[in-house]
């Protein structure tokens, strides 16, 4: 999880595709060194489909910056992981670093 920026406006994000014809079975999990798994959410996705959520919202609550975020599937899937300014109007996607 990025800072929100000096005005706030700055959201962390995820997009997740299946481009494999069997159904992906994607787990997430927020997490931080000194205080261990704070969330986990599931996800299926069908072939082709994909979901771009704030971090937040993947896992129903909002995460404190410098939360890290692990994804699992049963099968491959790309990740993009990007910040997103609303006032404007930038993307910026980052590295996602294997774990």
């Amino acid at each position: 999880q990025q800072r929100a920026g000096v005005r706030g406006t700055v959201l962390t994000a995820l997009a997740i595709l299946n481009p494999h014809a069997e159904p992906a079975e994607i787990e997430l999990t927020a997490w931080t060194p000194a205080n261990g798994v704070l969330a986990r959410a599931s996800v299926t996705l069908a072939f082709g489909q994909e979901l771009t959520r704030e971090l937040g919202e993947y896992f129903g609550r909002k995460l404190s910056p410098g939360t890290e975020v692990r994804v699992t599937a049963n099968i491959p899937v790309q990740v993009v992981s990007f910040t997103a300014d609303s006032s404007s109007g930038n993307l910026r996607p980052f590295i996602s670093l294997p774990f």
